[in-house]
């Protein structure tokens, strides 16, 4: 039998892959109506588990490391082995990297099973979402190995677990996402270097564990330890992993017959072709002297010169058609009303614009608050989406109404 082999039957923490695979499918389930049929947000929600099983990781690969302090048989073994301190300690480093990545494969399996049974456009986002989730559980054992090695088998695994989620929550980290809409990709480049760190730092420990016999090098591997841990701190917070994508040529536009306007999605988004379908159906319905814009843009698609950014109409990040529904009546009213003056007193365009969003929404409650606005504004919001619930012809004439006196006041 290898040695690998016999440290993984005889691994003292033989339930942590199940663990760590309960909190990834407990995580990933909890949003299970956002991810399903869109490879990016399936691999994105997945791998956002890796805030807490990191967490799980870096503890236990820091009570792992800890144990040859406090476990004479364990030490006996390393120690009077004919072979180099480091390769004896190798294969209990390997069995502890190979329990979390092995439990965070298998959630992802789960995660793929359910998307591949529409097998949308895309699946390129999901594997860099699945890699950025492998680099940074290698960070959080190379962490929590460390801080093992440096302090005692209770301090060790606490501060482990602790320094994870701080740097995850307290810092601009970029190890663990919790979206991966289609106008995103993960970096490759970045992925190498994070990898290559936590690689670096685990080879490290392997350096210490083969000098630490020796009493006068003690102080400089422990400070080499830390000097590495930081680096790989410093490096994961300050490399972005994700990027927005370059949308030239790729965006799909949805049309439909008696409507002019066509709704650009990224070919990733094709879950939401139906529904810019339904949205541009209802458009085709409302018969009440409104203008057509020519495309109305999912985010990403267009960009701002002079900031520098990517931009769009709407965003389907919440999975909510009310989204797509803002989008397009806000271009719908630009355009019907894009050689008039704008007026901050006269707040019929709001209303005109909460009405046309939750018709075009197919009606119901909105999936989110405005907060921060006039009282004049809500309450022209308020009334706006009233009347999206009124009959038919009672809509028609109040349109029809507010759109003539708006123009006749501010256009010429």
């Amino acid at each position: 039998m290898s040695a690998l082999a016999l440290h993984w039957r005889m691994r003292p923490l033989k339930w942590l892959p199940v663990l760590l695979l309960v909190v990834e499918l407990v995580v990933l389930l909890w949003r299970a109506d956002l991810w399903t049929g869109h490879w990016g947000e399936t691999g994105a929600n997945a791998e956002a588990s890796a805030l807490y099983t990191g967490g799980l990781a870096a503890a236990a690969a820091a009570w792992t490391a800890g144990l040859r302090r406090k476990n004479s048989e364990i030490n006996e073994q390393l120690t009077c082995s004919s072979k180099p301190a480091w390769q004896t300690e190798l294969p209990r480093m390997a069995v502890l990297v190979l329990s979390v990545l092995g439990a965070y494969l298998a959630g992802q399996a789960v995660a793929f099973a359910v998307t591949a049974a529409s097998w949308p456009t895309g699946i390129a986002l999901y594997l860099g979402y699945v890699a950025l989730g492998m680099a940074a559980l290698l960070i959080a054992c190379a962490w929590g190995w460390a801080l093992g090695m440096l302090l005692s088998q209770v301090w060790g695994p606490a501060l482990a677990m602790l320094g994870w989620l701080a740097s995850d929550l307290a810092t601009d980290s970029n190890l663990v996402v919790i979206q991966g809409p289609a106008r995103w990709e993960v970096v490759p480049w970045a992925l190498a270097l994070y990898a290559l760190a936590a690689c670096a730092l685990l080879a490290l420990c392997l350096w210490r564990t083969w000098f630490e016999d020796a009493p006068r090098r003690r102080l400089v591997l422990r400070a080499c330890l830390l000097v590495g841990g930081v680096a790989l701190s410093c490096t994961a917070t300050a490399v972005p992993a994700v990027a927005d994508r370059d949308p030239e040529g790729k965006a799909r536009c949805i049309g439909v017959e008696g409507v002019d306007t066509l709704v650009c999605l990224w070919p990733e988004e094709e879950k939401y072709f139906p529904v810019a379908t339904e949205i541009l159906g209802r458009l085709a319905d409302t018969d009440v002297g409104l203008s057509y814009a020519e495309r109305v843009y999912s985010y990403g698609h267009l960009y701002d010169e002079r900031n520098h950014w990517y931009y769009g109409d709407f965003d389907m990040d919440s999975g909510s058609q009310w989204e797509m529904a803002d989008g397009v009546a806000g271009a719908t009213l630009q355009a019907t009303f894009a050689d008039c003056k704008f007026s901050t007193d006269d707040l019929s365009a709001t209303r005109l614009e909460a009405w046309l969003e939750k018709r075009l929404a197919g009606g119901g409650k909105p999936p989110y608050t405005i907060g921060g606005a006039r009282k004049e504004v809500l309450a022209a919001i308020n009334e706006g989406r009233a009347t999206a619930d009124l009959p038919e012809a009672e809509q028609s004439a109040w349109a029809r109404s507010l759109i003539t006196k708006y123009k006749a006041a501010h256009c010429g």
